[in-house]
């Protein structure tokens, strides 16, 4: 899901991306680093922790 998320980022056509996807072409096209952004790649509604 998460590739699928960075291949739309940089081609909205869904046909021109590779068919294949594997870990390791994820792993060569993209870095991987901590950042103090969180990317939400759901549709679903955020939930939250108890609120009690």
């Amino acid at each position: 899901m998460l590739f699928d998320r960075m291949l739309k980022d940089w081609c909205q056509d869904e046909s021109l991306w590779p068919r294949t996807r594997t870990r390791k072409m994820f792993d060569q096209l993209c870095e991987i680093r901590e950042h103090s952004v969180v990317l939400d790649c759901v549709d679903d509604p955020l939930e939250y922790g108890d609120e009690d």
